[in-house]
């Protein structure tokens, strides 16, 4: 009977464990939307849009700065944003990324892990750039199998500016990216 407790105890504690905000996590682009991570403000036109509470268990922290980098769109088309580039991060000196921290849970992780198409290859994990207070900082980067360098479609913009918003990030920063028109068929909720 005893182990019965003990295992029934173990199998919470997993449970628990599984959902407990674990690790930090850098988002730049559309992942600024606080919607997009979870469902904080659903009854805007952008987040009805969208495909909501990608990551439940995140907790958003603050707004964070990346230097040694600059903000770049990859890509020809997503499945989800339709025509034009995804967001990355390029090495380049003197340059800022201007993004926030959240905390996530490994199941979080898992779903960040399925929504960049890390299986794909589209999307690789560097968990060794930056860190935060002495601990690693997770973020996505996209991999040569995006390039070249292509403008966003109107809506994925229009996503990582509200996130802008929402952080109290500096809209300048996004200044004099173009992107393009918006198409008539709007993008699949798969991505």
């Amino acid at each position: 009977m005893a182990r019965v407790t003990a295992a029934r105890c173990d199998n919470e504690h997993m449970a628990a464990a599984r959902h407990k905000p674990s690790r930090l996590y850098f988002a730049y682009g559309s992942n600024l939307y606080r919607p997009q991570m979870r469902c904080d403000s659903p009854d805007s036109e952008l987040a009805r849009r969208q495909r909501l509470n990608r990551c439940p268990d995140s907790e958003p922290l603050a707004p964070y700065v990346l230097s040694g980098f600059r903000l770049a769109f990859v890509g020809e088309r997503s499945q989800r944003w339709g025509r034009g580039g995804v967001a990355t991060v390029i090495p380049a000196a003197g340059c800022l990324v201007h993004g926030a921290l959240y905390r996530i849970s490994a199941l979080d992780e898992a779903a960040l892990d399925r929504a960049e198409g890390v299986a794909q290859g589209s999307y690789y994990k560097d968990q060794t750039t930056i860190g935060y207070e002495g601990e690693p900082v997770l973020m996505y980067v996209a991999t040569a199998a995006l390039s070249p360098e292509n403008k966003p479609s109107a809506l994925y913009l229009e996503t990582i500016r509200a996130g802008y918003k929402q952080w109290g990030l500096p809209l300048g920063a996004l200044d004099g990216i173009e992107a393009w028109p918006a198409e008539s068929d709007p993008p699949s909720a798969a991505d």
